[in-house]
């Protein structure tokens, strides 16, 4: 199956690829994808590493570094840039075939609402606007799972028809969603500027270096912080290779279309797509067979490796080979949506208290730059005004996911993309105990050196002390 697959992705050999967010846990594999398949590729990240000690950086439970994991070649090259700086991201960006855009800004403790819109949909501009500027014809950009779950209402199995939601689970999700629509909208046939586009919505990934999803799971149990699991409804999940391959896969098939068709010939190949996408999947992956214009082109895709699944569970037999304390107790999950309700209830309270506050003392605090930006937000009930929160921590979406199920189906890409998940979940597990029983024995090295260190030098000041009072007597 390994062998079809690279068979589909052998037309990507000798094109210019540009990778946006190349250095994080699906690019640093999507690198060493179209690298191997002879693709010459640029790598845009603000993470590039310059100086050794960047390089030399080791992952912990919360932070990543991808660098020794890439394959370094000569038809790999990289760049530091930051994907709001338009004038670099053109410059960067001349002369390639084509774009993956992978850059993003999560839902942590240190994101703000403006810095997340800024990535997630000024960043999603700045890239249509490159491949308008220099001529480049097809973009794969990584949308979310999320985009059209509110919260509130549970998801089993349901496809890409579903609409958007009036009110997001997270402003993350918001965000994604608007550059997702930003995306699509941007699939464009007529004109020398023709552009081809496709949006992927991976599950929950995860993987050796997943510090976001399995990486806070484990820092929970380490620090005694995961006691109860509230509900047990499943998420997507996919590994990290996987959700790789997909963004390849994608890009394969766009670029089968190489030339401008005539209107009426678009017409007819749009109608003739539409067609095909009944027949046998095998027959009508390959665009050549059928048609001009790509299945995927201008459209959606979910992605996971097919086995939805609660992760908490799933990680209960990692945490107890790391010996970790995995939850004992299964709660309810209308427990957990009581908890839900009280913490968005107290997330209103905050918010329009500083809203009077800002109102009645405008200099006391700074002026709320997105006020207007969403107002979906005004007409949020508490449940859902986690979900328009621009500075909320991810804690509450992360409650909100485990009490309610998410699910869907992945028929559509497996027909059109000929998409298949190589990593089991039972080989993912497996991967992340060996990764993370590493991890935590070079921790706990470097916790007792460090410990060892602090009591040699709290002795020294004393020391020095004594010694300078019998002077002055």
């Amino acid at each position: 199956m390994q062998e079809d697959r690279a068979h589909y992705l052998s037309n990507v050999s000798g094109k210019h690829i540009f990778v946006t967010g190349g250095m994080g846990l699906v690019g640093h594999h999507i690198l060493n994808i179209l690298s191997q398949l002879g693709a010459i590729v640029t790598c845009y990240d603000i993470s590039v590493p310059r100086t050794s000690k960047e390089v030399n950086e080791k992952s912990t439970l919360t932070t990543s570094n991808f660098w020794s994991k890439i394959e370094k070649n000569g038809n790999l090259k990289f760049i530091k840039g930051d994907i709001l700086d338009l004038q670099l991201l053109k410059q960067s960006s001349r002369g390639q075939d084509a774009v993956i855009h992978l850059v993003s800004r999560g839902t942590d403790h240190s994101s703000k609402g403006e810095d997340i819109e800024k990535v997630n949909v000024e960043g999603i501009k700045n890239v249509i606007e490159c491949c308008k500027h220099n001529g480049i014809h097809y973009l794969v950009a990584t949308s979310g799972s999320t985009v059209i779950f509110d919260g509130k209402h549970s998801h089993h199995m349901l496809s890409e028809e579903l609409p958007y939601p009036s009110v997001f689970v997270d402003f993350y999700s918001e965000t994604k969603a608007h550059g997702e629509k930003l995306v699509l909208e941007a699939n464009n046939l007529n004109g020398d500027n023709w552009l081809l586009t496709t949006c992927l919505r991976p599950g929950i990934i995860y993987g050796p270096g997943a510090w976001m999803t399995i990486g806070k799971v484990v820092h929970l149990a380490k620090n005694r912080k995961m006691l109860v699991q509230i509900g047990k409804e499943k998420i997507p999940l996919i590994h990290s290779h996987d959700a790789a391959y997909a963004h390849v896969l994608a890009l394969s098939q766009l670029l089968h279309y190489s030339h401008h068709p005539s209107s009426n010939s678009t017409k007819n190949n749009r109608k003739h797509s539409t067609i095909s996408s009944s027949s046998n999947a095998q027959d009508s992956f390959h665009p050549s067979f059928h048609e001009t214009v790509p299945l995927c082109a201008g459209k959606a895709y979910f992605v996971h490796d097919g086995h939805p699944r609660n992760i908490v569970s799933w990680c209960s037999p990692l945490l107890q080979s790391l010996h970790l304390q995995a939850p004992k107790v299964v709660l309810p999950s209308f427990l957990g949506k009581i908890f839900v309700f009280l913490a968005t209830l107290l997330c209103f309270i905050k918010n329009f208290c500083l809203g009077f506050l800002k109102t009645v003392f405008p200099c006391c605090s700074k002026q709320d730059k997105l006020k207007n930006a969403h107002p979906s937000a005004s007409s949020s009930t508490p449940l859902q005004l986690s979900a328009s929160s621009h500075e909320q921590s991810d804690t509450i979406p992360f409650f909100i996911r485990s009490t309610v199920e998410c699910t869907y189906s992945i028929s559509q890409i497996e027909h059109d993309l000929n998409f298949f998940s190589i990593v089991t979940p039972e080989r993912g597990l497996a991967e992340l105990e060996e990764y993370y029983k590493q991890l935590l024995e070079v921790e706990e090295l470097a916790q007792r050196t460090e410990n060892i260190n602090n009591r040699g030098t709290s002795k020294s000041p004393g020391i020095f002390f004594t010694s300078v009072s019998k002077k002055e007597d």
